[in-house]
């Protein structure tokens, strides 16, 4: 049995194991993107493809709370409250849950895919990059192999979702982002206001509310710069997606009626 807990040195962000694991992970992403954009134009197919990467995504969620579970039940003194490991309360976790739950079990282009693919692809995409947790875990630790597998497969999936047609932003729908990172950040404000109340050690930082996403970057990485940074880049995003993808003038794409309200929302 491999011992993760030995006196080690461990390989850091960039080591030759991240690259290596980076190198493999991107170039797959890329080139099935590309292959399936070009070659796959059978819906049925596509759909198919989309609803195992979603299945996949579960999955590798699944082992990536196990193995932190276990880790905890084995290195703490929680006792039973370590169960609660199980639960993903980090930013790119409940964002990796839910775009793997509304692409799995929701029909397409639903609502939740309007908030949840742009919190998902910056967690997926900063998470793959810069690991910080290899600061102090070997890369084959179950907790660091699972959690880099699935936020890669969650970045897999969000572009994935776009170029099958699953997920199709709009400009008519730009305020759902907005009122779904509110109501992220509300659930993470009740586990804060509960975890202060009960003192349940496993819930002290939900959302990372008081804790940044990338603890060499406090300032720049806090919830709040990156929700104010993801606010605009939702709106530049949507912007240039109007105007090169769907074709619209630029005219079109600052008219009032491009960003009204939908009138249904599904």
């Amino acid at each position: 049995m491999i011992n993760f807990l030995a006196e080690k040195e461990f390989p850091g962000v960039f080591g030759i194991e991240h690259i290596i694991f980076m190198v493999i992970a991107f170039s797959l992403m890329f080139f099935g993107w590309i292959f399936i954009g070009k070659k796959v134009k059978n819906e049925k197919t596509r759909y198919i493809i989309t609803k195992v990467s979603a299945a996949l995504l579960l999955a590798a969620i699944l082992w990536n709370r196990i193995s932190i579970t276990v880790f905890n039940f084995q290195n703490n003194d929680f006792g039973f409250e370590n169960i609660l490991y199980m639960i993903p309360l980090s930013f790119c976790g409940v964002s990796s849950l839910i775009t793997a739950i509304s692409t799995l079990f929701l029909k397409k282009d639903n609502i939740v895919l309007h908030f949840i693919s742009y919190i998902g692809f910056i967690g997926g995409l900063v998470s793959t990059i810069y690991p910080d947790y290899l600061d102090n875990q070997m890369l084959l630790d179950p907790r660091s192999l699972s959690g880099l597998t699935h936020h890669a497969i969650l970045l897999w999936l969000v572009v994935l979702n776009i170029i099958t047609g699953y997920f199709k932003p709009t400009s008519k729908k730009w305020f759902v982002f907005e009122l779904g990172s509110c109501i992220l950040l509300t659930i993470g404000v009740f586990f804060k206001e509960f975890d202060a109340y009960l003192n349940i050690r496993c819930f002290a930082h939900p959302m990372q509310i008081s804790q940044a996403l990338i603890s060499s970057m406090p300032i720049l990485t806090s919830w709040y710069v990156v929700g104010i940074v993801l606010a605009i880049l939702h709106i530049v995003f949507l912007i240039f997606y109007e105007r090169y993808k769907n074709n619209h003038t630029w005219k079109e794409v600052f008219s009032k009626q491009m960003w009204s309200l939908a009138k249904k929302v599904s």
